[in-house]
């Protein structure tokens, strides 16, 4: 789902409230940028019944490749991880049956 469909969602769900689809982008676009900040400024954004977003710190390492045996330097960096709820994954699992191994 991209951000104009979910805008566009939005929209059909508010309909009768007085808000244009420009107005429903904006929402959308105003959420993603708290989310981001939120990343930015404390590292972590939780949303109850959705899931935490947390910003997961990755060292700089130098590592062989084992096909050429060259020395190759990676740099730090920062990935973003989401982790589901327990009440999304219950969602996203009605109708799958639990197989005892």
């Amino acid at each position: 789902m991209t951000k104009d469909l979910l805008a566009s969602k939005l929209f059909q769900k508010l309909q009768g409230k007085n808000i244009s689809k420009r107005k429903a982008k904006k929402i959308v676009r105003a959420i993603f940028e708290e989310i981001k900040g939120g990343l930015l400024k404390d590292g972590v954004v939780k949303i109850s019944s959705f899931g935490t977003f947390r910003l997961k710190s990755y060292k700089a390492k130098t590592v062989k490749l084992p096909t050429e045996g060259k020395q190759v330097y990676i740099p730090p960096k920062e990935k973003v991880t989401f982790i589901p709820s327990k009440k999304l994954i219950g969602r996203l699992n009605i109708g799958v049956k639990k197989v005892k191994i």
